[in-house]
């Protein structure tokens, strides 16, 4: 299969429709050449998430700490 942009997001979209764990990880596992071909036309896999309209935050397995989220101790 050969992987455009186009068929990338549409089946990002399609999995994300489908409620499937679209987290790095677990995709990497069943559909790395999905995953490869994400990372390769667009630069990381989390740019083609959000290309594909999905929110990077929701799928994360491990949210990233900000900043602001951060509280102090005491």
């Amino acid at each position: 299969m050969i992987w455009t942009k186009e068929r990338i997001v549409a089946e990002l979209k399609a999995l994300h429709k489908k409620k499937a764990d679209l987290s790095y990880n677990n995709l990497a596992k069943r559909r790395q050449a999905l995953v490869s071909a994400a990372a390769y036309h667009f630069r990381s896999y989390r740019n083609a998430i959000e290309k594909a309209g999905i929110n990077y935050e929701d799928i994360a397995r491990r949210p990233r700490l900000r900043a602001g989220r951060i509280r102090p101790r005491g």
